[in-house]
């Protein structure tokens, strides 16, 4: 199943929700889950309250003192749509720790986003190495410039972490597009979380444009034309000149 795992909607400055999953069901997207940075409430009481006749989650976004976390839970309400998360946030920036411990008792679990953002002041880069409790890493996404992407894939893929890949995208936002394949089907808000957890998935890129196949033109074949004792040449035809 391909999935978009961390989209925008309006709030985050992408789409409404309608239009990013019609879009997504135009580019052959699986499903989709919704990630907006200190939102919640109204993405998941329109899931709840909506038939989308799509595979839909939602998550929340939230910054910590080790980077930016995506919180999955089994339940949209009270977690999401009551925005009970905001415990964590309402004071100052919590430790990732603080963040994984409140969504695993609530049986859910985190993702890290953003990793290597260079326009990110609190991106982990390298401390990711010594981060736990996380079910996988970001290391695609197209609000983050090729290079971080680039950097993050190199050293997620010296990491025991499973790797995923999101939108997480702007309404200018075009060409490629990372999502997550996960082994097996998902239809719900729980089985998503049972399967981040397991860490059946992998990011992918997916290109807006057509492959063009490129190869090298042929030299023209001129032939060795050096002249050989023999008064040939390696061409198979003789040397005409007049000899001495």
């Amino acid at each position: 199943m391909l999935l978009d795992l961390h989209a925008y909607t309006d709030l985050s400055g992408d789409d409404a929700i309608r239009d990013a999953i019609d879009d997504a069901k135009r580019r052959g997207i699986d499903g989709i889950c919704f990630a907006d940075r200190e939102h919640s409430a109204e993405t998941a009481a329109a899931i709840a309250d909506g038939d989308y006749d799509f595979p839909v989650f939602v998550g929340v976004e939230v910054s910590t003192r080790s980077g930016d976390a995506i919180i999955l839970t089994a339940e949209l309400d009270p977690y999401l749509t009551r925005e009970e998360w905001r415990e964590l946030t309402s004071l100052q920036r919590p430790e990732l720790a603080e963040v994984t411990q409140w969504a695993e008792a609530r049986g859910g679990t985190v993702l890290l986003s953003h990793p290597y953002d260079r326009a990110r002041t609190t991106a982990p880069r390298d401390r990711l190495f010594a981060l736990s409790g996380l079910s996988g890493v970001e290391i695609g996404c197209d609000s983050s410039d090729a290079t971080s992407n680039r950097v993050a894939l190199e050293s997620v893929a010296r990491s025991d972490s499973p790797a995923f890949g999101g939108s997480a995208r702007r309404r200018d936002a075009s060409g490629t597009q990372w999502l997550t394949l996960f082994a097996g089907p998902i239809a719900t808000q729980a089985e998503l979380i049972e399967a981040v957890k397991a860490g059946n998935f992998w990011a992918v890129e997916v290109s807006d444009k057509p492959f063009e196949a490129r190869r090298r033109s042929p030299r023209p074949d001129r032939g060795d034309r050096r002249p050989r004792r023999d008064g040939g040449r390696r061409d198979g035809r003789r040397d005409r000149r007049p000899r001495r």
